[in-house]
């Protein structure tokens, strides 16, 4: 009797969980700013959206190309609340495409402020291409 409820209850909690991960998901996909330098397939918009929304809650913010150190694409993701607080802070998401797709490779915290800049300016080497 005990394992039959606690199957009912894993399954409930399952349905919740997913119904909120696809709520999430239908609500970044619809709000969700991507710089104009930041140039995504619709398949790759759909798997960043998709690997986002299994990793946090938080809405997204703002999507930037992010200058990749290595020899595959690389992309910020900005994501928070209205009101930031020291329990929910902003995150500063980094994302990398591999063969198999898009993967995080780690988060951290972010303020406002600098939020703003990295989702206000291209990358560095993207400027440079601009100028000649």
């Amino acid at each position: 009797m005990r394992s039959r409820v606690a199957t009912i209850i894993a399954l409930c909690a399952g349905v919740l969980f997913g119904g909120c991960v696809r709520d999430q998901y239908r609500s970044d996909s619809q709000r969700a700013y991507i710089t104009p330098w930041t140039h995504l397939s619709a398949s790759d918009r759909e798997q960043v959206l998709q690997a986002f929304s299994r990793a946090s809650r938080q809405p997204i913010i703002g999507i930037t190309t992010h200058e990749s150190k290595g020899r595959f694409p690389q992309l910020t993701i900005i994501s928070g609340f209205d009101e930031p607080s020291e329990v929910n802070p902003w995150r500063e998401y980094l994302l990398e495409k591999w063969p198999d797709g898009w993967h995080i490779l780690g988060s951290s915290p972010i303020g406002q402020f600098i939020s703003g800049l990295i989702l206000s300016k291209p990358p560095p080497s993207l400027r440079d291409q601009k100028k000649t």
